[in-house]
C-alpha cells in the first residue's frame, strides 16, 4: 500500500493543537520527511491497525512535534542519501547503502549570533568532499540564495583572504571550493548547501612537487583521518556588480571538524600505461597515449599524454582528447562521460577530473570504453 504523509498527517489533524515554540515550517518538513521514512521501513512488516480516537492521536502527533522541536530538529537526522535528497538525483536501492557505507551524518550544529548551521551529513573520497549544511538563521530573517540581477549568496568572502580550510601536517594544504544551493522557500530564514571540494594533484604536478619539497612532502587527503576544520567567517552576499563590494549577510564564526569521521572509500587503480587510441577533439587523428585511471565512488582522474605542441602552450588550441569516454559496468549499463573528463590540458599531457552525477559501486565497473579502446578494470 502508498502511503502519501500529508493524507497520514491529515487524518489525525487537530488545529487546535499548537506546536511547540521554535517549530517552524522548515522544522515541521523534516518532521513529516523524517515520519514517511518510519513508514516506509515499517510498511509490509506489522499489520495495519484500526484509526481510533482523532483527538487523542492529534495530541501524540502534537506530542512527538514539541519533542522534535524542542531538541531541534537537527538532532533527528536522516540517513546520509536522504540527507543528500535533490542533489544526487533518484538513487537506487545500492547507492543509498553505498552511501550509508561511506558517509557520515555524525557531525555537530553549531550557532553563532543566533544563527545555527548544521551539517546534515558528509561523503568522500581522497580528493573530494561533499557536506550538507542547513543554516537557519534567526527568526524574521529573510535569506534568498540569489536575486536575479542583482547578486547570490555565498559561505566567504574571497577578497578578506580568509582561510576556509585548515589543518596541521600537510605541506601541500591547497583545496578549491565550489557550492550549490537549496532554498525551498525563498525568503524565509533557512537554506541548504552542498559543498564540493577537490584537492587532486596530478603526476606531473607530483614530480615538480619533489624537486621543491622532496621525497616526502605530504598533501592533503579527505579520507587520512587527520583533523580538518572547515571555517565560515560570516555568510556574504555577494553582489554581480563587480564595483560593489561583499556584504555580510549573517556575521559570525562556525568551525566543524570533517577530517576525523570521514571515512575510507573504495577505490581502484587501473593502469593503461602504453595504450594508444587518436583524438577526435580539437583535432582529429593527434595520437593519444594513456597512463592511468583512478576510480572511485564519487569520481574518475586519469592522465594521458601526447607530442608537444605550442599552440596549446599559447593558448590558441585547448588540448585533445576523445568524445567516447564511459565506465561499462557488469550489467552492460554505462557511466558516459564524453568530452567533460577532461581537467588540465598541458602542451603535452591532459589530467582526467570527472565527479560522477551520482555514486557508483566500484566493484560494478567492468571495462573503461575510451576512443577506440577497452581496457579491462580488474
Amino acid at each position: 500500500m502508498e502511503y502519501n504523509i500529508y493524507d497520514l498527517m491529515d487524518d489525525v489533524r487537530d488545529d487546535t493543537v499548537t506546536p511547540a515554540p521554535g517549530c517552524d515550517e522548515a522544522a515541521l518538513r523534516r518532521i513529516k520527511e523524517l515520519t514517511m521514512k518510519k513508514i516506509e521501513n515499517q510498511q509490509g512488516g506489522r499489520p495495519a491497525v484500526k484509526k481510533t480516537r482523532r483527538v487523542a492521536r492529534g495530541l501524540l502527533i502534537a506530542a512527538i512535534v514539541t519533542v522534535m522541536c524542542t531538541a531541534t530538529v537537527a538532532a533527528a537526522k536522516l540517513g546520509v542519501a536522504d540527507s543528500f535528497k535533490g542533489y544526487f538525483g533518484d538513487l537506487t536501492a545500492e547507492q543509498k547503502q553505498l552511501m550509508e557505507e561511506m558517509g557520515t551524518t555524525d557531525m555537530q550544529p553549531v550557532t553563532s549570533n543566533g544563527t545555527t548551521i548544521t551539517p546534515l551529513a558528509a561523503i568522500c573520497d581522497e580528493n573530494n568532499y561533499y557536506l550538507r549544511l542547513r543554516i537557519e538563521a534567526p527568526e524574521g530573517t529573510e535569506l534568498y540564495t540569489y536575486k536575479e540581477g542583482e547578486g547570490n549568496m555565498q559561505p566567504w568572502n574571497y577578497a578578506e583572504g580568509h582561510d576556509f580550510i585548515t589543518s596541521d601536517g600537510y605541506d601541500i594544504p591547497g583545496v578549491s571550493c565550489n557550492f550549490d544551493w537549496f532554498d525551498e522557500t525563498p525568503g524565509d530564514n533557512v537554506v541548504e548547501v552542498v559543498k564540493l571540494r577537490s584537492s587532486y594533484l596530478t603526476t606531473r604536478d607530483v614530480a615538480e612537487l619533489k624537486e621543491t619539497e622532496g621525497d616526502n612532502f605530504t598533501a592533503l587527503s579527505f579520507t587520512d583521518g587527520k583533523p580538518k576544520q572547515l571555517r565560515f567567517h560570516n555568510i556574504w552576499w555577494k553582489p554581480w556588480n563587480t564595483d560593489l563590494p561583499y556584504e555580510a549577510l549573517l556575521e559570525g564564526d562556525w568551525s566543524f571538524e570533517i577530517g576525523r569521521n570521514a571515512k575510507p572509500s573504495p577505490t581502484i587503480y587501473v593502469d593503461a600505461s602504453g595504450r594508444t587510441t587518436e583524438s577526435v577533439w580539437s583535432g582529429p587523428g593527434y595520437p593519444l597515449t594513456l597512463e592511468y585511471f583512478r576510480i572511485s565512488p564519487l569520481a574518475v582522474v586519469g592522465e594521458y599524454s601526447y607530442p608537444y605542441d605550442e599552440t596549446i602552450a599559447e593558448g590558441t588550441n585547448v588540448g585533445y582528447g576523445v568524445k567516447n569516454f564511459a565506465l561499462v559496468m557488469k550489467d552492460g549499463s554505462a557511466v558516459e562521460i564524453g568530452a567533460d573528463g577532461s581537467a588540465v590540458q598541458g602542451p603535452d599531457y591532459t589530467s582526467i577530473d570527472y565527479c560522477f552525477d551520482a555514486p557508483i559501486d566500484v566493484t560494478q565497473v567492468d571495462h573503461i570504453r575510451f576512443g577506440t579502446l577497452e581496457i579491462p578494470v580488474k
